[in-house]
């Protein structure tokens, strides 16, 4: 068997290596690059229309609907109550988050009123993992809730320091959140497990559905 080594043969070999991995590493982008987006058509069948699932991000308003599972009851009839939040980097953001049934259900409907003064606007975040469905007409999210902690100061009627509350909510998620491309709608259901107040199981609580229903901005 003849070896052949000279530098024509050498810069040859090294150009196939170059190309060889040049293709396998283009492939392996496009690939990884596909797993998060989709090419799909038009409604005029022409201009295709490239889609992520970071497509669900962005702002919406909607409505809160809250129900008690197990056939309990509310005292007072639930409305419907109004919510915004913001979905940026697989994270739901919301700058105030419906605690009123909460509160409610932990310190009664007499002292309600005043404690949810003092609480103001709560905030809590859910993360999620963002995936298309089998059509791509919709994107799923798997929800992650951690307990919504909150404090509320309660003003001492003598002088010193403030009577504190602090409240921690279990939150899970057995369904998944789904936002629909045709009318930008994004719907997902949190449920209220149980409650502790200054660290002491409540008695008695109803565990809550939480179900959001809004539209992007």
């Amino acid at each position: 068997m003849k070896i052949v080594n000279n530098s024509k043969s050498i810069r040859v070999n090294h150009l196939l290596r170059v190309t060889n991995y040049s293709k396998t590493a283009i492939a392996a982008l496009t690939l990884t690059f596909g797993i998060t987006t989709f090419t799909a058509c038009s409604n005029d069948g022409n201009t295709p229309e490239v889609i992520s699932v970071k497509d669900v991000e962005g702002s919406y308003a909607g409505k809160a609907n809250i129900t008690f599972i197990e056939s309990s009851t509310s005292p007072t009839p639930i409305p419907q109550i109004e919510v915004e939040t913001t979905l940026k980097e697989d994270t739901i953001y919301f700058g105030k988050f419906p605690t009123d049934v909460l509160i409610t259900n932990i310190v009664g409907e007499e002292k309600a009123p005043e404690i949810i003064e003092l609480a103001g606007d709560i905030s809590y975040k859910v993360d999620y993992k963002p995936a298309f469905n089998e059509g791509y007409t919709q994107i799923l999210q798997t929800l992650d809730p951690k307990p919504l902690k909150f404090t509320i100061e309660i003003p001492s009627k003598e002088e010193g320091q403030p009577d504190v509350m602090e409240i921690e909510a279990t939150i899970s998620a057995t369904d998944k959140g789904v936002f629909t491309y045709q009318d930008k709608t994004l719907k997902f259901k949190l449920i209220v497990e149980s409650a502790k107040l200054n660290g002491k199981p409540c008695e008695g609580i109803s565990m809550e559905d939480i179900v959001f229903e809004m539209n992007k901005k």
